[in-house]
């Protein structure tokens, strides 16, 4: 019975991604798209090394295809230092929150989200990556996507 308690507080100290989400988003500062009509890729990386919070280091790719509203770069920093302050259950949580947050901010016409963690040192490292993507119904630049890689 001691153990189920014990699970149960653990539970409770990890981050609901469903209760969070406003504060989240109040990071992500937007601006009009100069380039409206026109498709063009942005690209983010966000790297964070291991910490009290994170137990291994993260490296957050962004890529999105802006519709009407481009996101202000230094807010991205901002908001990824605010979400990795929280306590994610994984890897796959963390990546479904970023992807939902841009989908209800910016409304892309498309966005990729890659999460990679590394567990380990040495020749005993597991790298752990979670793609999260989604686009627009209607939308689609065929083209320009095959042009894209994980980078």
């Amino acid at each position: 019975m001691v153990e189920k308690r014990d699970n149960e507080k653990q539970d409770e100290k990890l981050y609901d991604p469903l209760q969070g989400a406003r504060a989240r988003c109040e990071h992500l500062r937007h601006f009009s798209n100069p380039r409206f009509g026109s498709d063009y890729v942005v690209a983010l990386d966000y790297d964070a090394p291991a910490d009290e919070t994170l137990h291994w280091p993260i490296n957050l790719k962004l890529r999105y295809i802006p519709d009407r509203l481009i996101l202000d770069t230094a807010s991205f920093h901002a908001y990824m230092a605010h979400l990795l302050m929280l306590k994610w259950q994984g890897l796959e949580q963390l990546a479904s929150a970023v992807i939902e947050d841009f989908n209800n901010e910016l409304v892309p016409y498309w966005v990729r989200v890659i999460a990679i963690g590394r567990i380990g040192q040495g020749d005993q490292t597991v790298k752990h990556r979670v793609y999260c993507e989604d686009r627009q119904p209607r939308w689609g630049n065929i083209t320009l996507l095959a042009s894209l890689s994980d980078d």
